[in-house]
């Protein structure tokens, strides 16, 4: 996935699985009211045919960076990770709690994702050294979260 700033004219998007790749016509910023950045399970939407990333890269590029650093860490795969919790919630733990609640929005963000959206945005707009300090070990988290929830769900199954 790469933020929707760098699609250009000629460049190719993935279709549907019933369709096939979509060429890039034109391209024009648009700005309107509302949601935006819906979840979904799989962290994809389908839009007019081509398949989308629900999630907002806080940069100009796929990639988080750092200072001068193109660190490995995608912003589809961070964003993603992130909502491991919240997923897990719904489709194991409470998953009727889940289809009752009505997903709260404030100025088009998930109510869940809004507090990360907003610090992050704080911590991209600061120094490069305050950036490693507080996004490093917040990458080092998302990668070990994964195999967390992986060995307890190994633990429980085998009681």
């Amino acid at each position: 996935a790469i933020p929707a700033s760098m699609i250009e004219v000629g460049d190719m998007l993935e279709g549907s699985f019933h369709s096939d790749d979509v060429k890039v016509s034109a391209v024009a910023r648009v700005t309107r009211r509302g949601m935006y950045a819906p979840l979904t399970y799989s962290g994809k939407i389908l839009v007019n045919g081509v398949v989308a990333s629900n999630y907002v890269a806080f940069q100009d590029s796929p990639k988080l960076i750092i200072g001068s650093w193109k660190t490995p860490f995608e912003f589809q795969w961070l964003c993603h990770t992130y909502q491991l919790p919240h997923r897990l919630w719904c489709l194991v733990i409470a998953p009727n709690s889940c289809q009752q609640q009505v997903e709260q929005y404030i100025n088009g963000i998930s109510s869940w994702a809004l507090l990360p959206y907003q610090i992050l945005n704080w911590t991209l707009s600061r120094g490069t050294t305050l950036q490693a300090l507080i996004l490093l070990p917040f990458c080092v988290l998302l990668v070990v979260l994964p195999f967390s929830f992986f060995l307890v769900g190994l633990v429980v199954l085998s009681k």
